[in-house]
């Protein structure tokens, strides 16, 4: 009876083995399921962010482009506006000692309605920021 005994324990432990190998196959299988599903989530979104990332660095890069020429002009017209008042200036003085109203002559006029724009779009102009990735 001990033999059968014995040899009943050795049954028992080798299918307790079997299970545990069982159950870690089952384990894996699942693991290995969840894997190859991230896998393909992983490659969908690696390639939409690396879409929309092309999509940012392009419209930073442009942007970047559109500040440097606004700041340009920006500079520009603040020289303009400092060349149009002198000759406003010029022109008011030579005006007065003819003795023609300042009023009547349309270029003056047209002048300092620019030089009034002008100074408004140059000298109040935000100072955008550059984006660097």
């Amino acid at each position: 009876m001990k033999e059968q005994l014995l040899k009943l324990q050795e049954v028992f432990t080798k299918a307790k083995g079997i299970s545990i190998e069982l159950g870690a196959i089952d384990d894996l299988v699942k693991e290995d399921k969840e894997g190859r599903k991230l896998i393909e989530a992983l490659a969908t979104e690696q390639g939409e962010v690396d879409e929309k990332y092309t999509d940012i660095k392009n419209l930073v890069r442009k942007y970047n482009k559109l500040n440097k020429d606004y700041r340009g002009s920006v500079k520009k017209g603040k020289a303009t506006l400092k060349n149009l008042m002198s000759n406003i200036e010029t022109v008011q003085k030579g005006l007065k000692e003819l003795g023609i109203n300042p009023s009547e002559v349309s270029e003056l006029k047209s002048a300092m309605r620019s030089s009034e724009v002008l100074r408004g779009r140059s000298n109040d102009a935000y100072n955008y920021p550059d984006v660097n990735l």
